[in-house]
């Protein structure tokens, strides 16, 4: 997995690994990291898993929203399969419910999660005062938290500014600019004794901004952000910062490969390379990923290195991220093709809060907040986003040949996706 890796920035990866097949792009079911990740281990849509945000809930509430459905890594357990995983995200860990794993090693990004389950345990005034600082930067603000904590509770007053130096440290260290976790992760290959048959899960987080050390475009970590709030050249710094990035992947993915193949564990393996979402780089007046639904978020590249045995044919449809688990399962159990992939249509899901303009309404702080839910989904006529906070189709791009009647059919058809899946969702609870 290699996060926010756009579909059109894959180029350099078709060559990483011999007889691998490149699938173009497949549609990941959700613009951000969490729930792109819980759907591609559970195969569920997040409407179904339920592990996305909401209008209401946002980062700071984040560490509330866990997984609680069958990964994939349970199931192969159950047909005999060890499991492995490293994450340099932090939100791929036993705390989102990714469970499954015997052994799962979390890059020292800890520091955001540890930060973000310290302020489930604030109270409304502490939690109050910490989002004032955040908004304003104001060394006062963050002194008058401070000083309230050590009023409230020493204790968490002591690991606030323990994970606050954590993170500046690692800021310090440029962790978060280039390494991200790249050579944690190699190590991790080199020293771990894998016990076949065996799973393997990696997510690199080389693509991910920050791209610069003082990243003055998310300073406030921002989702998206709209580019008429960005000086030109610190936009064009950035872009160039993700651009560079990408092109490094291939040498980071060979090398890792490399590994594996030096010990003899890669020949009869079934290897997928994708991501969990894009990035928007200027594209639509945007920067960032999360709430829309534009093409440069939902579609990822897909790549994939069967063992010998699998015989693929040509096919027609389209591939969604949720369709992996079955793959991999199909694979284990000796279905020897690729039919599982496909679907005649898929579907991507979000619920996100964006600035209009990029910037609060002078003395309204998040009066100008948009809270918008979107789904749109690809079949053979197009794609279609319907905006259900604002009861209308967001954007409508058809094939040749199909006719404007289509676009009612799709957006109808996001309609019954989201009333269908609310269903299955109170069913599963």
């Amino acid at each position: 997995m290699i996060d926010t890796l756009r579909y059109d920035k894959a180029a350099t990866l078709t060559g990483v690994l011999e007889g691998i097949k490149d699938y173009g792009w497949a549609v990941t079911p959700a613009p951000w990291t969490l729930p792109a990740h819980v759907s591609l281990l559970t195969g569920l849509y997040p409407s179904v898993h339920g592990s996305h945000e909401t209008v209401d809930v946002k980062w700071q509430d984040i560490a509330a929203i866990r997984n609680r459905s069958p990964t994939l890594m349970m199931r192969l357990k159950a047909l005999g399969y060890t499991s492995y995983g490293f994450s340099a995200n932090a939100f791929i860990s036993r705390e989102f419910g990714f469970d499954g794993f015997d052994d799962l090693v979390n890059w020292n990004s800890n520091p955001i999660l540890a930060l973000t389950q310290l302020l489930r345990s604030m109270d409304e005034r502490s939690l109050a005062l910490f989002m004032q600082f955040w908004d304003s930067s104001r060394g006062s603000d963050l002194v008058s938290l401070m000083v309230y904590l050590l009023h409230q509770d020493p204790r968490l007053l002591s690991k606030f500014i323990l994970e606050i130096l954590r993170i500046v440290v690692m800021a310090l260290k440029g962790d978060f600019v280039r390494g991200k976790g790249t050579k944690q992760a190699t190590k991790f290959l080199k020293r771990t004794s894998f016990r076949e048959p065996f799973f393997l899960f990696m997510n690199l987080l080389d693509v991910h901004e920050p791209y610069l050390r003082d990243d003055l475009v998310f300073a406030k970590g921002d989702s998206v952000k709209s580019t008429e709030a960005i000086p030109k050249p610190d936009l064009d710094a950035w872009v160039s910062g993700y651009d560079s990035q990408a092109k490094g992947l291939s040498k980071v993915v060979s090398t890792q490969l490399g590994i594996l193949k030096e010990r003899g564990l890669l020949d009869n393996s079934l290897v997928i390379i994708t991501s969990d979402h894009g990035q928007l780089l200027g594209e639509h007046n945007w920067v960032g990923h999360g709430v829309f639904l534009f093409d440069e978020l939902v579609k990822v590249p897909l790549l994939v290195k069967y063992p010998s045995d699998v015989e693929l044919t040509p096919r027609r449809g389209h591939i969604s991220l949720t369709s992996i688990p079955r793959l991999v399962l199909d694979i284990v159990q000796g279905r020897a093709d690729d039919s599982s992939l496909y679907s005649a249509r898929v579907f991507s899901e979000s619920w996100g809060s964006y600035e209009r303009t990029g910037a609060k309404t002078e003395g309204a702080p998040g009066a100008s907040l948009l809270k918008e839910r979107r789904t749109c989904v690809f079949t053979d006529s197009g794609k279609v986003t319907y905006n259900f906070s604002r009861g209308e189709v967001e954007e409508a791009v058809l094939e040749a040949g199909a006719d404007g009647g289509e676009v009612e059919k799709m957006a109808g058809a996001c309609i019954g996706f989201e009333d269908l899946n609310e269903r299955i969702r109170r069913a599963l609870a």
